[in-house]
């Protein structure tokens, strides 16, 4: 394992870009797959992607790609039929099987009532799984991005304690002092759309004495981005830096030590 990129949404790469498995392979860039589905109307929808993308998973693990995936509901995946009830009965049946590594993509979009009851059932159900040793990666939304990063901070106020098992993702210079000083992981998304390698120079120049509270991942899904590999060969980030940001922090984080 060269790289590990640590959030992306491999059965939308499989549809959109299957050369890229190889790509990935070749490379020894192993990828954790979080969950999204592109389009669903209905909570029958959400059970069958969860269970489609555990399949294709498994397939990949088979036949082409080492690679893990994390299950939840993504909160632009909340159908209107949705109860915080239903999260336990949708995501539990993944949580024991040996691919997974815990629950995600899970979080705020709108920040709206309902996205807040079903991230903290997600957080319930985290919590009464505690024992399997999983993690929780958490979404943040582009728009209003700080105040609902901070809603979002104050929801998992409550689970501080497991606070080295979640990572708060996709996190920009302006809401990443927050994220750490809580006490959880931090996550970068590196790629055009969301922070780039001028964000990340920053984020280590200010917090270089958190660094092994990071990690960088691409998001790649219906666009595949190169930018998280390209950053693992930048003669501009000493090597010790890059191996913690690219590799190692997200290692030890999800427990894949003996796949490294």
């Amino acid at each position: 394992m060269q790289v590990l990129d640590s959030h992306v949404h491999l059965d939308h790469i499989a549809v959109d870009h299957p050369e890229r498995l190889r790509w990935m392979r070749d490379r020894e860039y192993f990828p954790v797959s979080w969950a999204f589905c592109r389009q669903v109307e209905s909570v029958s929808g959400i059970r069958g992607y969860l269970a489609q993308k555990a399949e294709i998973i498994r397939e990949l693990n088979r036949h082409q790609l080492p690679c893990r995936f994390l299950a939840g509901i993504h909160p632009r995946n909340i159908v209107s039929g949705l109860r915080p009830e239903s999260v336990r009965e949708l995501v539990l049946p993944y949580l024991e099987t040996p691919l997974c590594l815990g629950i995600g993509e899970i979080g705020l979009e709108s920040a709206d009532s309902q996205e807040c009851e079903v991230l903290c059932a997600h957080l319930e159900l985290f919590r009464e799984t505690a024992e399997l040793g999983l993690v929780c990666g958490i979404h943040t939304p582009r728009a209003d991005k700080a105040a609902r990063t901070r809603t979002t901070l104050d929801l998992l106020s409550g689970y501080r304690d497991l606070g080295s098992r979640i990572v708060v993702d996709h996190c920009m210079p302006e809401t990443i002092a927050g994220v750490l000083a809580e006490g959880f992981r931090a996550g970068i998304t590196l790629s055009p759309v969301k922070a780039g390698e001028a964000e990340v120079m920053e984020i280590i120049a200010r917090h270089g004495e958190r660094l092994s509270r990071i990690m960088i991942n691409t998001d790649s899904g219906a666009d595949f981005f190169e930018d998280l590999y390209n950053f693992s060969r930048s003669a501009d980030v000493a090597p010790e830096i890059r191996e913690q940001l690219v590799r190692a922090n997200a290692v030890r984080f999800y427990g894949l030590e003996n796949c490294a």
